[in-house]
């Protein structure tokens, strides 16, 4: 199966990983920043560890997403589901 469709296929892969970056890891940091658990430096640190650190660690994943995602809206573009693959009473 061909992962890479086309040129910038790859963003949708990046877009879910900066997904669950931001918005998996962040808010808990910035709770417990306004909660008065952590202090500035720390959330800045934890920030910056993270955007740094999580990214690679879950590209996989990401990229798992992405398809799921993309097959999802459109089914037809599975190779299985091709109406070119199947073969008509008209090709014969």
């Amino acid at each position: 199966m061909k992962l890479a469709r086309s040129e910038g296929f790859f963003l949708g892969a990046m877009v879910w990983n900066y997904g669950l970056t931001v918005f998996g890891f962040f808010p808990l940091f910035f709770t417990l920043f306004f909660l008065e658990i952590i202090s500035a430096s720390t959330l800045a640190f934890l920030c910056a560890a993270t955007a740094l650190v999580v990214p690679p660690l879950i590209y996989p994943y990401a990229w798992s997403l992405w398809l799921m995602t993309y097959y999802v809206v459109l089914p037809h573009e599975l190779p299985a589901n091709e109406t070119d693959a199947i073969p008509t009473d008209e090709d014969e």
